[in-house]
């Protein structure tokens, strides 16, 4: 896997290199909203690429940067992206953490579909094509490239995260329902100003679930009856670009079992039971 990573840094490192520099265009509905760290600088580009050179391009990729950040630390090749539809915004993530990537842009682009991306993935060209083909089939549900399915216990209580069937690909995750959780690494759409006012409720956010957004917004999505549906049935495997993971939330808190601590205080708070999930 790491032999595999690597040769694909060096592909896409070689392909940019040659590739025509697209620019975006404002001439649709669709904003891509993602997130990044210092450590990951290095590589951001990488992701970048990929997303600037869709087959259905976004009108504008906006990366919201933490006040950890300050604009002299953000590489030259970065920056040039702005002269190509990237928007760079800081704003005041000291309570948000990976919220930042859904939180400001679902509020500031409220007339827009938004797209969540990872900065450490190299996107399949055709992620944007997808999800918003998703979306023209089911505009009322969240479509996503990488859903888990949610299990339970004998008794209708939610499993622990290890449980849950693991990037789910069955033919019943192309119907939207309230099992599918979708997961940020390979890409999220979720329609115009679809989710609640309490999405955004960073008192809730900070209490129960600061470190992990993706299981935050299920159990908004199922309180609301939201549904997800997995955008194509074609087993799309988000590759991670190699040298981005030694500062990675997603493992520490899978490895570390604290999903499982942040689904017990969101549990404790929701009070659901698969019933609330049978909608």
């Amino acid at each position: 896997m790491k032999i595999k990573s690597k040769l694909l840094y060096y592909y896409y490192k070689l392909l940019f290199m040659f590739k025509k520099k697209n620019v975006l265009k404002d001439d649709n509905d669709i904003v891509i909203s993602m997130t990044s760290i210092p450590s990951r600088f290095k590589y951001l580009y990488l992701d970048l690429e990929t997303l600037f050179h869709q087959t259905l391009k976004p009108s504008k990729i906006v990366l919201y940067l933490g006040t950890n950040v300050e604009p002299n630390m953000i590489p030259k090749r970065i920056l040039a992206m702005k002269k190509r539809g990237l928007e760079i915004k800081f704003r005041d993530d000291k309570l948000l953490k990976p919220h930042t990537k859904y939180f400001y842009a679902l509020n500031e682009y409220k007339d827009k579909l938004v797209i969540t991306c990872d900065d450490d993935i190299f996107y399949n060209k055709n992620l944007v094509k997808i999800l918003y083909n998703s979306y023209l089939k089911y505009p009322n549900a969240i479509s996503c490239i990488r859903p888990h399915k949610i299990t339970f216990d004998k008794n209708g209580n939610i499993n622990n995260y290890k449980l849950w069937l693991g990037e789910y690909n069955e033919d019943d995750s192309l119907i939207p329902n309230n099992y599918l959780c979708a997961t940020g690494v390979g890409g999220v759409l979720y329609p115009k100003a679809l989710l609640p006012k309490e999405t955004f409720d960073i008192n809730l956010i900070s209490t129960l679930a600061i470190n992990q957004d993706d299981l935050w917004l299920k159990f908004i999505e199922v309180k609301y009856n939201i549904k997800v549906v997995r955008a194509t049935k074609d087993n799309i495997k988000p590759h991670v670009i190699n040298g981005t993971q030694e500062v990675s939330l997603s493992e520490d808190n899978v490895f570390n079992n604290r999903n499982d601590s942040v689904l017990k205080d969101l549990n404790d708070h929701f009070k659901f039971t698969k019933k609330d999930f049978d909608k």
